[in-house]
């Protein structure tokens, strides 16, 4: 064999393993980009699918909420709406209707307001709700007790503090009841 044919034979082979070992590599440059993209979309698949389990529980809590703070939000309101009633006697009114009158509003506003109030107690995070509706509660009681005593001493100062208590303590309830539920409301 010629020294020439032996050089091109040499170059040949030396260009085959060349080119066999370059396809490898190129082939495992190529399965590793892959597997990279493969593991890429997975995670982005279990990210989405984290977020849509997130969405939906708090989507399933605010409408928890919303329930629960409907309803002790309308009993406070209506702790508040009483107070203002027992202050004031209308012409050709009595005290025992009055009373009566009362009392059927606040049987309606709390009828179910004890396991709305054990739900909320239960959820995280809604305690100050339920604080401030006991604090409306005990205003309550209080002004039932002034009101007597301020209508035989004619000084009602002490019962309209009371009452701008009440009316502070209902708005914060339906603030804090706002902001949670706008807030479990947001893009997550």
């Amino acid at each position: 064999m010629s020294s020439e044919v032996a050089t091109a034979l040499g170059i040949a082979f030396v260009a085959s393993i060349l080119t066999i070992g370059g396809s490898r590599w190129i082939a495992g440059f190529q399965a590793k980009k892959s597997g990279h993209q493969e593991q890429l979309r997975r995670d982005h698949e279990r990210e989405q699918a984290r977020l849509a389990d997130e969405r939906s529980l708090r989507d399933a809590k605010r409408e928890r909420l919303r329930g629960d703070y409907v309803a002790l939000t309308f009993a406070a309101d209506k702790f508040l709406s009483a107070s203002k009633q027992l202050a004031v006697l209308w012409a050709g009114d009595t005290r025992e209707a009055r009373a009566e009158r009362i009392q059927d509003q606040l049987e309606e506003a709390t009828a179910d307001l004890g396991w709305a109030t054990i739900r909320l107690r239960l959820e995280e995070g809604t305690q100050s709700i339920v604080e401030a509706y006991q604090r409306v509660c005990g205003l309550w009681f209080t002004y039932q007790y002034q009101v007597p005593d301020a209508d035989l001493r004619h000084d009602h100062s002490e019962v309209g503090e009371t009452l701008q208590k009440m009316e502070a303590e209902v708005e914060g309830i339906v603030a804090t009841a706002k902001g949670d539920l706008d807030e479990l409301g947001k893009p997550i």
